[in-house]
């Protein structure tokens, strides 16, 4: 979709009201210029087909009994968009190539830090045949109708809208519960 890694470009104005001391070792890092960007540590990801969703209502912590996209932990020596591929794949079987938009939602922890998660929404084919509910080992996977269900998690419910609305990379400030678009 795009002929460079776009990431570097939507943590840019994040840096610009972020003083540097209030970044923590696992969110700032530099590439082999010498350039600071950030590195979360996490991957949230939402497979569209028509006017459904593939959502996974989870049996574990953290957001227990609520419905959130698939995802993980980046691995060492993965980008976050290699993560995000992998842990679509490993959740659902599914095999994804490009994105449709990507993001990154960033919070401030109760220590002061900057954290956040890498989001992404990919397409699914239109002839993609895949059954619902399906059981799997983070929880159950199936394929919900609209974005605003009430048993979405809350941050998911305020980013998602706009990622399912037009295609491209966003950055939002998630802050006294509410979602900021910068």
């Amino acid at each position: 979709m795009f002929g460079h890694d776009p990431s570097y470009l939507y943590v840019l104005s994040i840096f610009y009201f972020t003083p540097i001391n209030q970044l923590s070792h696992d969110v700032a890092r530099t590439n082999d210029k010498g350039v600071l960007f950030l590195m979360f540590k996490y991957t949230v990801c939402f497979v569209k087909k028509n006017n459904e969703l593939l959502m996974l209502n989870r049996e574990k912590a953290p957001i227990m009994g609520v419905w959130n996209g698939v995802g993980g932990k980046i691995e060492k020596g993965e980008t976050p968009d290699m993560g995000a591929q992998r842990e679509v794949f490993e959740e659902t079987g599914i095999e994804v190539e490009s994105f449709f938009s990507k993001g990154t939602v960033n919070w401030e922890t109760p220590e002061g830090e900057l954290d956040g998660i890498y989001v992404y929404l990919y397409m699914a084919d239109e002839d993609l045949t895949y059954e619902t509910p399906k059981k799997t080992r983070e929880g159950i996977l199936d394929w919900i109708l609209h974005p605003l269900n009430l048993g979405i998690a809350e941050m998911v419910s305020q980013y998602l809208p706009i990622l399912l609305k037009k295609e491209g990379n966003y950055t939002f400030t998630y802050k006294n519960g509410q979602m900021h678009r910068s």
